[in-house]
């Protein structure tokens, strides 16, 4: 077998090995994908639930606001900031 041929065969062997790895690769990246989206929407979920259980900080910035404008409704204009700091994070 000749120098050449030899040199052929290894780098043929070389990049199929490449191209199985990528193909491992990227199999295992969508999965690990998957997983973490999933971990993330049930984080958010739990998160989400917890701020609007009873006594969560969501729910109180709510009922306050809800009270407040029932309370106030048909009595005077509403203005932009009786809408809170929209930079805020819960629009306080």
């Amino acid at each position: 077998m000749a120098f050449e041929t030899s040199i052929a065969i290894i780098l043929s062997a070389l990049s199929v090995i490449i191209t199985v790895l990528a193909i491992i690769i990227a199999i295992v990246g969508t999965f690990g994908f998957n997983t973490l989206r999933r971990a993330a929407f049930d984080a958010g979920m739990k998160h989400a639930v917890a701020q609007m259980a009873e006594g969560g900080e969501m729910r109180n910035i709510l009922l306050a606001r809800v009270d407040e404008l029932a309370a106030n409704a048909g009595f005077k204009p509403r203005s932009d900031s009786d809408w809170g700091n929209s930079e805020a994070e819960y629009g306080e």
